[in-house]
């Protein structure tokens, strides 16, 4: 139950950068995109879990996948199987929950 607090709070944080990406990403896209399965790939070749996902206003759906070892990445998946790779690090926490002030 205080995981699921945390992640709220570590991802309600995460989507408003994410959301700024990646209508940036959608733009111009870089050379962190490729196929959904090959960004896929990486992000298991990590040993990282889905921590959230969320459907964004421009229409793309928004992911965030968090190892035990705190390495972390940010996917953005677009329609037509398209997805992007537009952020990820190694020192990822999960928060306090939505309605917790940090």
């Amino acid at each position: 139950m205080k995981m699921q607090m945390c992640a709220r709070s570590f991802v309600a944080a995460l989507v408003g950068v994410l959301i700024f990406i990646g209508s940036a990403m959608a733009e111009n896209p870089k050379e962190s995109c490729d196929t959904t399965q090959k960004a896929m790939d990486i992000v298991r070749g990590k040993s990282e879990k889905i921590i959230f996902r969320g459907l964004s206003i421009k229409g793309h759906l928004v992911t965030i996948y968090l190892a035990s070892s705190g390495t972390f990445t940010a996917v953005i998946h677009f329609p037509g199987g398209k997805s992007c790779l537009v952020d990820f690090g190694a020192s990822g926490e999960l928060m306090g929950g939505i309605n917790e002030r940090s």
